[in-house]
């Protein structure tokens, strides 16, 4: 569905089953808990699983789809991806793709397969100013290598990042661990990010005890 602008949503305790297979692969938005938020919010999710499989979606994630226009702030906690996700564009196990504001994800993991364009195990793709992710887990399959998308961008956690407005950014990403292969990155890939765009001197990102114990596979590693 479609949230507009909500001064405080929250989310608790939710289980989502079932499947979405969108033939004519036109679905710009798709997800197992947001499909789309397009005006100013303050949105909590904690201890949500999907199991909710979705095939052929844009912007795909297992639990919020795609944010834009105005700031938001968004909090995922206690979460989990079990679904298997494909995207023709931004693609990530708990958001597909958010543009403008604060992202804090938290002890969130993914154990789904995710194939798509721009491909992250937690996060697709963001030009937040603030993304905060802590002791988060990847350990689906990101990225197909037989019948899949032609993926241009992947990484363990977080597909990739990109300038958005020239406010300085900070991004910090500590205690996350990525156990499974990364794919098909065609341009670039990488155990926790795979691609990162900056045009602000000031801009800071911090990778905190991270680990990666899988194969990277990509043009740029």
């Amino acid at each position: 569905g479609e949230i507009k602008e909500v001064n405080r949503l929250k989310m608790e305790d939710i289980l989502i089953d079932g499947n979405l297979k969108n033939d004519d692969k036109v679905s710009l938005y798709a997800a197992g808990g947001i499909g789309n938020v397009s005006g100013e919010s303050n949105i909590d999710i904690n201890k949500f699983t999907n199991n909710f499989d979705i095939e052929y979606a844009s912007m795909t994630g297992g639990i919020v789809a795609y944010c834009y226009n105005k700031p938001i702030i968004i909090s995922i906690s206690e979460s989990t991806n079990n679904a298997e996700l494909t995207g023709t564009a931004d693609c990530g196990g708990i958001a597909g793709y958010i543009i403008n504001g604060e992202v804090s994800i938290k002890n969130c993991e993914n154990n789904g397969i995710i194939d798509g364009d721009r491909l992250g195990g937690i996060l697709g793709e963001t030009s937040c100013n603030k993304i905060n992710l802590e002791n988060c887990q990847n350990r689906g399959k990101i990225g197909k290598t037989e019948g899949g998308i032609n993926s241009t961008i992947v990484g363990g956690m977080i597909g990739s990042i990109e300038t958005g407005d020239k406010n300085t950014k900070k991004i910090n990403i500590k205690g996350c661990k990525n156990e499974t292969d990364l794919l098909n990155g065609k341009w670039n890939a990488g155990g926790m990010v795979g691609y990162g765009q900056s045009n602000n001197q000031n801009d800071v990102i911090i990778l905190e005890d991270c680990i990666n114990t899988a194969n990277i596979y990509g043009g740029s590693i």
